[in-house]
């Protein structure tokens, strides 16, 4: 039984509100008995709390101690108190409790109340599945709907109606308050639910062949709500499955159209015009075929109608499927658009296919778009704005002609079949409309780009849904609920603006949208605006926010059954969660591959899978699993370039990450590959001055580094230096990542005192745009730490340090093991310089340890601490454990690639 989340609205029929008190058997005009105010016992159940009123009776939220579940009760009591009364709603109950359909409320229990003072029982009372949703009326009125999804739940309806009456039982009170759609699930015929049997006839089995007829026990009376009663329910007569069948059309026609098909001011009015068949027009465009359908159920006689639901039902099934495979045929086979082609172009009616999808695109992209777009992308004085502009107009022009293409064939398959509105493909080109006015609000925020918008440009077109899923029938089947209307076109602004990279806009914009949709009953839209806010926020850096936002999308998309959201809220949270946090990011990892695993075969989302696998490199690698991070990106690469294409950011991303985890496996020509390719692709697509470009040509010099072509390196980061301060100005948090690398390479060179200065430089900088205390002041310690050791200012290193350790203190989080690594060989180095011997020798002891966890015994970092251990043992006198570091120096610079200077030291070192 549902549970409404709130009080359900009447439909607003003049005569439903004048004959309202003939809607529930309980009332009679006199209030429900005390004994019946929660919460109270009932057998087993506790009730607990009233959900409302239905058509026979009181419904009550109640818990089952036994099975540990909630349920929903319903009592009746009947109109007399004689045993025939008690009889008959004893098999109603009964009737009800034989039914098992998908679409119907599970009965779990049926029972008599307890007896009164006069010792007879006062009714009886049914447990049933308690479901959480809203009803059809409700739901359509929350949001526009397509005609697809509003036949997908009417049909799904009609199944569960179907189920009844093939167990006996008669509604006699269909209307779209008694069809719930419940929160749950993506597929649409598992979420509709019949509800409301309590006015239902018991009449034994009905045959498939024609009406049940009514059993001597049949109560023969108006029951129902009179804008939905056949005329036999109004006369007082009979009532057999035809009698449902007719309710079932009202609502069909009410739901499709926003109108009931009869109207009346007075119950005699209303019986005139469903016995003369005197309606309103149509207001939606529908097939005839479905058109007819749903007339031939409204005849006033009920043998002009169809025989039984099952007749009804398989009738527009049938003529459903048949004109789905004809689009699906249309968009899938390239010998059959071709025909197409060619028999609009000998077809009179060809044009206005052509004409209209040239008319909706021609007031978005077209030459003054461009100019807008030039105009703007000029005025942003960017070195790549040139390349940026080329590829954003190639993508537009692209996207149009795929367009173009794509509504001619969805139009000309309306035109083979011979009418212009066969449904599919009436969804088809409406996918196609929604996805024009996705492509303008592209075109009118690209026009307005600010730098930040710029570097996200080309990406946010090719994020643009492609045209030719709008053929796709699952696609259609697929889209959300409620397509179009003013929060969806909230929500695809604020989606846009996350694209651009406008987080702060994104987020207040999603969270707007996220309230309205609350307030709305839309559950589906409110989990895609919270997954907005979330992945918006991610991108601000703002940890502690982000997992507060994206905990609430992934609650949401559970809630609404929008596995996507679910699992994409899932993977910011594993994505954001610290290196420590090894419990939490492990039940977040199970708790996705379990989703992805349960998809079926054939919707299976390689794009979420990549993402899996690219954030778990990340986390391998950040933890120093150097090779089950590099085997993860590999996987990330392959899925992103399945799903997408090579140049889409996710497998460039998992490139970088391939060279990286190589680079720390000490396979440095293979790294040297991965970032060679990354970059190659990158420029292909976005253009050499991009910054996403930049950022792995820094990359790159750091590996230059790492294989001791220090030259080389200098020259590469003065280079993109230049590029970052020609994008972003002399003062920004970004010229930091460089001049890191900077002073890496001139301390290398032994050129000391320059890096001081530089380091000293960034050091200020950093301070200026950072807070004390911030973990990027700690980033900015360690350069200047190698290059006071390096000038011979070991004092001035080793307070710099226990800044760092201050730091750490202070940010409650502990230390970072990798900089922590680095800076405990720096101290033990500057002890050792600076003779404090009985603090040197713990001090090597405890960093070449925690290298050698982070990087492996093979790593060549190891080598080099093992290197600086070594020459200080030596001077102790303690020749055998010198010796014994160097040879095992040596051992790992003879198996990996990297500096040739540091063989050469450990040679020279050993032959000494």
């Amino acid at each position: 039984m549902a549970a409404p989340r709130d009080d359900e609205p009447s439909d607003g029929a003049p005569v439903e509100d004048a004959f309202s008190s003939q809607d529930t058997m309980l009332s009679h005009g006199h209030a429900a008995p005390p004994w019946l105010e929660p919460p109270f016992a009932l057998g087993r159940y506790l009730v607990t709390s009233r959900l409302g009123r239905g058509s026979a009776g009181e419904v009550f939220r109640a818990h089952d101690p036994e099975l540990a579940r909630d349920v929903a009760i319903k009592v009746v009591l009947p109109r007399s108190r004689s045993a025939r009364a008690r009889e008959h709603l004893l098999g109603e109950a009964q009737a009800l409790a034989r039914l098992s359909h998908p679409n119907v409320v599970t009965m779990y229990d049926v029972g008599e109340l307890p007896a009164g003072a006069d010792g007879k029982p006062r009714g009886v009372y049914m447990v049933m599945e308690l479901v959480e949703g809203v009803t059809m009326r409700r739901w359509l009125s929350a949001s526009s709907r397509t005609t697809t999804q509003i036949l997908d739940v009417l049909l799904a309806a009609g199944r569960g109606l179907e189920a009844a009456h093939r167990a006996g039982v008669v509604h006699r009170d269909i209307k779209p308050d008694n069809i719930l759609i419940a929160d749950h699930g993506d597929d649409v015929a598992r979420r509709v639910y019949v509800v409301d049997f309590g006015l239902a006839l018991a009449d034994g089995p009905i045959s498939s062949g024609g009406p049940a007829s009514p059993s001597s026990d049949t109560v023969v009376e108006i029951a129902g709500t009179p804008a939905y009663m056949a005329p036999e329910q109004h006369a007082g007569e009979s009532t057999d499955v035809r009698t449902d069948l007719f309710a079932y059309c009202v609502t069909c026609w009410e739901a499709l159209h926003g109108v009931q098909p009869f109207r009346g001011d007075t119950l005699a009015a209303l019986q005139r015009a469903k016995l003369a068949g005197h309606g309103p027009a149509p207001t939606r465009r529908l097939p005839r075929w479905l058109h007819d359908a749903i007339a031939s159920g409204l005849a006033a006689d009920p043998a002009r109608r169809p025989a039984t639901m099952t007749t009804l039902l398989d009738g527009i099934e049938r003529r459903r499927h048949r004109r789905r495979n004809l689009l699906i045929g249309a968009g899938a086979t390239a010998t059959l658009a071709a025909t197409l082609a060619w028999g609009a172009r000998n077809t009179a009616d060809a044009g206005p296919c052509i004409d209209s999808g040239e008319q909706a695109l021609a007031r978005v992209w077209n030459d003054e778009a461009r100019e807008r777009l030039r105009v703007r992308f000029d005025s942003l004085a960017l070195p790549y704005a040139g390349d940026a502009l080329a590829r954003v107009v190639e993508q537009l022009d692209a996207r149009s002609q795929a367009w173009r293409t794509t509504r001619v064939q969805a139009c000309e398959a309306a035109l083979v079949d011979g009418a212009a509105g066969v449904e599919l493909a009436a969804s088809a080109l409406g996918c196609l409309d929604r996805q024009v006015e996705d492509l303008g609000a592209r075109v009118e925020l690209l026009a307005l780009a600010d730098r930040d918008a710029l570097r996200q440009a080309a990406r946010m077109v090719e994020r643009a849904a492609k045209p030719e899923r709008c053929l796709d029938a699952t696609t259609i089947a697929e889209a959300p609920e409620g397509l179009g209307g003013e929060l969806e076109a909230a929500l695809m602004r604020a989606r846009l603006q996350a694209d651009l990279g406008h987080g702060e806009a994104a987020f207040t914009a999603a969270q707007s949208v996220a309230a309205d949709a609350e307030r709305a009953g839309d559950l589906v839209r409110r989990a895609r605006a919270l997954m907005v806010a979330c992945r918006s926020e991610s991108r601000s850096d703002k940890a502690r926010g982000t997992q507060s936002v994206c905990t609430d999308a992934w609650v949401a998309g559970e809630r609404a059954g929008a596995e996507t959201v679910s699992i994409s809220a899932m993977l910011q949270l594993l994505g954001r969660a610290r290196l420590e946090q090894e419990r939490e990011a492990e039940l977040l990892e199970r708790l996705i591959r379990a989703r992805l695993d349960a998809m079926p075969e054939d919707r299976r989302d390689l794009a979420l899978e990549a993402d899996l696998a690219l954030v778990l490199s990340q986390r391998l690698r950040q933890a120093g699993h150097w090779e089950q991070a590099r085997v993860q990106a590999q996987r990330a690469h392959d899925l992103a370039v399945q799903h997408m294409s090579a140049d889409d950011p996710n497998a460039i991303a998992a490139l970088n990450e391939m060279a990286l985890s190589s680079e720390e496996l000490g396979e440095l020509d293979r790294a040297r590959q991965y970032f060679e390719r990354a970059v190659a692709l990158l420029v292909a697509a976005r253009g050499r001055a991009h910054p996403d470009v930049v950022s792995l040509e820094n990359n790159l010099a750091g590996l230059e580094i790492s294989l001791g072509r220090h030259d080389d390196a200098l020259q590469r980061l003065a280079e993109v230096r230049a590029s970052k301060l020609a994008l972003e100005g002399p003062r920004t948090a970004w010229q930091l990542t460089t001049a890191y690398q900077q002073v890496q390479a001139l301390v290398a060179l032994g050129r000391g005192e320059e890096a001081l200065a530089m380091a000293q430089g960034d050091l200020a900088l950093a301070e200026e745009i950072h807070d004390e205390g911030a973990s990027e002041i700690v980033t900015q310690v360690v350069p200047l730490v190698w290059a006071l050791r390096a000038t011979d200012r070991c004092d001035e290193a080793l307070a710099a340090i226990e800044r760092v350790e201050s730091i750490w203190q202070q940010l409650g989080s502990g230390r970072d093991r990798t900089t922590a690594a680095d800076l405990d060989l720096e101290r033990a180095r500057c002890l050792a310089a600076l003779g404090r011997d009985f603090e040197a020798g713990p001090m090597f002891e405890q960093a070449v340890t925690l290298l050698e966890e982070l990087y492996g015994t093979g790593s060549r970092r190891v080598a080099d601490a093992l290197l600086s251990h070594a020459l200080w043992l030596r001077k102790q006198g303690d020749a055998a454990a010198a010796s014994a570091r160097l040879d095992r120096a040596a051992a790992i610079t003879a198996t990996t690639e990297g500096d040739p200077a540091l063989v050469r030291r450990i040679a020279e070192a050993r032959a000494g």
